[in-house]
């Protein structure tokens, strides 16, 4: 008896839909070879979500749960600046989808600047094995290539019923193909960055839970002090926690002191101070600073990490006023530049040039990336990096 072919496509036509909401798939008994024996399973019908936008963690994760069991969309795409909301959002969306399945069997994680079409497609059009459906994760979804972008584009048209398919960018433009598409084949995260001091609002309530679900108690200073000493890196917060629940033990308390003790602090005034420099292209003065931040222990991520965040910053005040933007709609988008500090970024902002910050942010992150796949020498990284933001 001839194995019976799968045709995904029957599935979008043969389903009744409704354009506004979900559509309901109802899949035909398939046929199993087993020892001889021909067996009959019958899948479920199921509900197929589309047409979704999130801007936050928190309601994309209260989704996925109103979504399962059976009404999960074919196509997930999560798009977040911070790696560690990329990271949640994915493990999120991916333990959602595998319902408890084993990821040895269900789940294909992939990466996107590696990946091959011929890869990609044969994960997206095999059937599942010894379970209903499988997951394709694929990180730095962002970083494929062209012709991938494409054939995905086209899968997107009709995707595969028994595939959850999930992709992770640190940035994707909404009025590119490949977004739109995947907002009309399945549910996109667009996490929408933070204000400076909703962030930390938002870090501090988040310690507070973490401690309180390990629980322990911290001192109210001793979380915003955390907080601050992190530079509002969530990543870093995250390590940093996970070690001071280690050394309280049994203790129930985390105080000042130990944060003090223990925690890695982040000089964000001396950090400041480098972008200041960088933004006047004073490449003495950014060596100098640089190398100060490097002796006194500042990890090279978290400089860069730095750094990036405050050149970000300027270049959207640069932004706003190439727009033909005043000082007030400056203020309007950032309320802490007010006074003498709103004039001072104003100056270092239109002196440094739209052009440069784009080539400085695209600098910053290569930087980043050959610090974390190579062994070269972060003073040397970073003096090579500075010279090209300070040219």
């Amino acid at each position: 008896m001839k194995k019976p072919k799968y045709n995904h496509s029957y599935h979008s036509n043969h389903g009744s839909f409704c354009p506004h909401f979900f559509s309901v798939f109802s899949l035909s008994s398939v046929v199993k070879i087993s020892a001889g024996i021909a067996e009959m399973y019958t899948i479920p019908p199921f509900c197929y979500v589309n047409s979704m936008k999130f801007d936050n963690i928190r309601a994309f994760d209260k989704h996925l749960e109103a979504s399962a069991p059976g009404q999960f969309a074919d196509v997930y795409l999560i798009i977040a600046k911070e790696p560690y909301d990329r990271t949640v959002a994915a493990e999120k969306a991916v333990s959602a989808l595998l319902q408890g399945a084993s990821a040895d069997l269900a789940l294909k994680t992939l990466s996107g600047d590696e990946l091959t079409l011929n890869d990609l497609l044969d994960e997206l059009n095999t059937l599942p094995f010894l379970c209903d459906h499988k997951v394709v994760w694929v990180r730095d979804a962002d970083k494929m290539k062209k012709a991938i972008i494409k054939a995905l584009e086209e899968y997107l048209d009709n995707p595969n019923r028994r595939v959850k398919l999930v992709m992770v960018a640190e940035s994707v433009a909404a009025n590119t193909n490949f977004y739109k598409k995947s907002e009309k084949a399945g549910v996109i995260l667009s996490v929408v960055p933070l204000k400076p001091w909703e962030k930390e609002k938002e870090l501090h309530q988040w310690v507070l839970a973490e401690v309180a679900k390990a629980g322990k108690r911290i001192e109210p200073a001793a979380a915003q002090l955390l907080v601050k000493q992190t530079g509002l890196d969530q990543g870093l917060l995250a390590l940093e926690l996970e070690k001071l629940f280690c050394y309280s033990g049994d203790s129930l308390d985390i105080t000042t002191a130990a944060v003090i003790a223990l925690c890695t602090c982040i000089d964000v005034d001396t950090i400041f101070q480098l972008s200041e420099a960088v933004l006047r292209r004073d490449p003495a003065k950014s060596l100098l600073i640089a190398s100060h931040l490097l002796d006194n222990g500042t990890a090279l991520i978290a400089i860069l990490v730095q750094l990036r965040s405050q050149l970000q910053t300027d270049y959207q005040v640069c932004s706003i006023l190439s727009r033909g933007g005043t000082p007030q709609d400056v203020s309007a988008e950032f309320r802490y530049l007010v006074g003498r500090i709103l004039t001072q970024h104003i100056e270092m902002a239109t002196g440094y040039g739209m052009e440069r910050f784009k080539r400085g942010l695209i600098a910053i992150d290569d930087a980043e990336r050959t610090a974390k796949s190579s062994v070269m020498e972060p003073e040397l990284l970073l003096e090579t990096l500075l010279m090209k933001l300070t040219a």
